[in-house]
């Protein structure tokens, strides 16, 4: 697991919370002054989801795109800040290694129920 995918763990608004942005919430969208250009009514929404956008400059992404733009990161770097704002390391969120199920996989187990079941009647 990287550090990118630990940092999935992390909404943008908790992120923007911890860089100390100032969010008022407005419905299900949370709201700030885009810090990226002067902004005098609050442009940048932070969405339930994850992510975020600023409405007058277009810029948008997850929590570890916040912290690139606002702290003048490479990718990499936003993301080690982040997981290390947030006391977190790639281990972890470690999730199991999920299979990619072929047609055939998928053909093999629709057949298996089918056949459980005729035999159970």
């Amino acid at each position: 697991m990287t550090v990118f995918d630990a940092c999935k763990a992390i909404s943008a608004k908790d992120a923007a919370d911890r860089a100390g942005l100032h969010l008022t919430q407005k419905g299900d969208k949370h709201w700030t002054n885009c810090f990226l250009h002067d902004d005098k009514t609050a442009s940048l929404a932070i969405y339930d989801d994850g992510g975020w956008y600023c409405f007058s400059c277009h810029a948008g992404g997850d929590a570890v795109k916040l912290y690139e733009l606002l702290y003048d990161l490479k990718p990499a770097d936003a993301a080690k800040k982040l997981t290390a704002d947030f006391s977190l390391t790639p281990s972890d969120h470690q999730a199991a290694p999920r299979k990619i199920l072929t047609a055939r996989d998928l053909q093999r187990a629709t057949d298996d129920i089918r056949w459980r079941r005729v035999n159970q009647l």
